[in-house]
């Protein structure tokens, strides 16, 4: 990486000035899907020792 460093024209973005456009972020939740909780229980029940019934 050094000799890559050595030889290439490396500039950050703050070096750049470039133009950066506002950002907006959204938190979507969406329920699991059957599959989804059959793998997680598989996955994770048997290392907490808990026991669970299927349906």
């Amino acid at each position: 990486m050094n000799l890559f460093k050595e030889v290439a024209d490396i500039k950050t973005a703050d070096q750049l000035n470039l133009p950066t456009p506002e950002v907006e972020y959204h938190n979507i939740v969406a329920q699991p899907t059957e599959h989804q909780q059959e793998i997680y229980y598989i996955l994770y029940f048997p290392r907490t020792g808990i026991t669970i019934e299927w349906k």
